[in-house]
């Protein structure tokens, strides 16, 4: 007789349907260049077959997810439904929209929510100052984790294992000379963000951009979510960010944590 966890492992083989997976594996790998791609590089990237990945390509493409332009393809705009499906449906974006419009408006800065999403974030929420602070980051945008301050306080919330798994696979590539990839000096930088309960970055995604970021908790304590207010060096110093924005950045996510255990 089978054990439990042999049934279970033969339940999920019969329902994976493995032509889905690998069509996310596309569209996925799109989203991390962030520019079109030969079928070459999409079959490289996605760790696919030349011929799995043209196949994959083609039926994307006359679905109306994918272009092509010459030997290049790129993502359409129809794959924006994706992730607005998921928007919408999400009551936590509906629940800290309101905290971010007011955040932006008190210091005229971009206030944004992110979750984690593996190795990155995406960013489900946002309000704008009027004036790009953070490089143009836009709602449903997915950066590397290591690379922002949302990124940084989600990984500084993980558990030993979990923590052990994230530098374990993730790729954390260098974007400017700020990058912090080194996994000692990420986990000291952890530590203490997890003492003091925020992350203060500047210049590791793009440069000049300057940003604070503190949790907002669920009922069980844990962080759901990240939110942070964005500026430019030029505009605001790391000093400033701490004596003036973080006292009411840590306000805002102590209030948002109280509305979600209302609401969700």
């Amino acid at each position: 007789m089978l054990k439990v966890d042999q049934e279970t492992e033969l339940e999920r083989s019969s329902e994976h349907v493995q032509s889905l997976e690998r069509g996310l594996t596309v569209i996925r790998v799109f989203a991390d260049e962030r520019g079109p791609l030969t079928l070459t590089e999409v079959a490289e990237r996605g760790r696919l077959s030349k011929a799995v990945a043209r196949r994959l390509l083609m039926t994307l493409e006359s679905l109306g997810y994918v272009g092509r332009d010459h030997r290049q393809f790129f993502l359409l705009p129809r794959t924006l439904e994706l992730g607005y499906a998921y928007l919408t449906s999400l009551s936590l974006t509906e629940t800290l929209q309101p905290r971010l419009t007011t955040l932006a408006a008190q210091f005229s800065e971009d206030a944004s929510a992110a979750v984690r999403d593996g190795d990155h974030v995406i960013y489900v929420a946002r309000a704008r100052s009027g004036r790009p602070a953070d490089g143009g980051l836009a709602v449903g945008d997915r950066v590397p984790a290591h690379t922002v301050s949302t990124g940084l306080v989600l990984l500084a919330d993980l558990s030993d294992a979990q923590l052990t798994e994230y530098f374990a696979t993730s790729k954390r590539e260098t974007y400017t000379p700020r990058t912090v990839v080194d996994e000692g000096t990420l986990r000291a930088e952890l530590d203490q963000i997890r003492a003091q309960g925020w992350a203060l970055v500047e210049g590791r995604l793009s440069p000049h951009v300057l940003a604070i970021a503190a949790p907002v908790r669920g009922k069980d304590g844990k962080a759901v979510a990240a939110i942070k207010v964005g500026s430019q060096a030029t505009l605001r110093t790391q000093e400033q960010m701490t004596d003036e924005v973080l006292p009411q950045l840590l306000r805002t996510v102590s209030a948002a944590s109280r509305d979600l255990a209302l609401n969700l």
